[in-house]
């Protein structure tokens, strides 16, 4: 095999562009349970006190002219803001109330995270994506796309391997069970951290996806259709990519199964054939992005949520008509 003259990418580099972007907004990803500076938690703090006052301004907003809104128009535009804010506010919460698990998954994925030249020029083709789609989401995603990495180093490593019936096929097989076992613990540990905020996502997200496209549609001004549209789309990208990295997930951890099973086993001892197994067999349940009433979140979740956001929008605009 051929190996290309790449120059070698440390974990802190693949996690730039989340800890960039969590940095403006005063939260440091490299140093969550540490003393920040005076003028990193001033930054934090501002931003966050101000987002909570104008998500506090935007109820009493409602409640005081609540049946003095001239159109129902009017309380549908108010609405997707509000629910904007509110969906920001709880995803930076869910990272704050998880600062341990954020740092444990961190310092497991640094220390599992390919060094060599030949093991990242195989790997680093899903970070290409993840860099050019910037969301609220691009930690999870770029957490998802290590371990969708380290599940396909395995299913390779595993689809390759050649037994000879030595002591040797043993302690390869045990290496590669070990980094499953701890690649499933840092599944585990996404799902406790995002799942809450995930679930929190699709539920405002189909009711704002459901209300920008009734605004679009209600015979609005050119330059507002414009400004809704590019809501809607924002909208629908951010739903889309988190189902793209659970369906990344589910196809990379599915595979080690297979890879398993398509090496040349039958050659091996019997001791090996039956550790073997267990992996197929633990490999058979994929990792997964687990939402409550969503099930595994993928591309059908994505379908999922378009459909609810037409159920609602077909019943406003049975509404509106009337």
């Amino acid at each position: 095999m051929v190996v290309l003259d790449v120059k070698l990418v440390s974990y802190e580099t693949f996690m730039t562009i989340p800890t960039s972007m969590y940095k403006t907004v005063g939260v440091n990803l490299k140093r969550l349970r540490g003393r920040q500076s005076f003028w990193t938690a001033l930054n934090f703090w501002v931003g966050f006190t101000n987002l909570n006052a104008i998500i506090l301004a935007e109820f009493i907003f409602l409640y005081k002219t609540f049946g003095q809104f001239s159109s129902f128009l009017e309380v549908t535009a108010i609405a997707p803001c509000l629910g904007f804010c509110i969906m920001s506010d709880f995803k930076i919460s869910a990272i704050l109330s998880n600062i341990a698990s954020i740092e444990n998954v961190q310092q497991t994925l640094n220390t599992i995270f390919p060094r060599t030249a030949t093991a990242q020029q195989r790997c680093f083709a899903g970070y290409t994506a993840v860099t050019f789609t910037i969301s609220a989401d691009i930690l999870m995603c770029c957490i998802v796309t290590q371990l969708a990495m380290n599940f396909d180093m395995i299913s390779r490593e595993v689809r390759k391997f050649e037994p000879s019936g030595t002591e040797g096929d043993l302690e390869f097989l045990r290496r590669l069970i070990r980094k499953h076992q701890v690649l499933l613990r840092v599944s585990e540990e996404l799902n406790s951290i995002f799942s809450p905020s995930i679930l929190f996502n699709f539920l405002a997200s189909s009711l704002i996806i459901c209300l920008v496209g009734f605004q679009a549609t209600a015979g609005v001004a050119p330059l507002d259709f414009f400004k809704y549209l590019l809501f809607l789309l924002a909208s629908l990208l951010q739903i889309l990519l988190i189902c793209y990295f659970g369906n990344m997930l589910i196809d990379s951890s599915s595979d080690i199964a297979n890879g398993a099973y398509e090496h040349n086993w039958i050659v091996a001892d019997e001791k090996y054939k039956k550790l073997l197994l267990f992996l197929i067999m633990r490999g058979q349940r994929a990792s997964a992005l687990k939402v409550v009433t969503f099930d595994d979140v993928s591309l059908r979740s994505f379908m999922k949520v378009c459909s609810i956001s037409y159920q609602f929008f077909a019943l406003l605009r049975t509404v509106y008509s009337k």
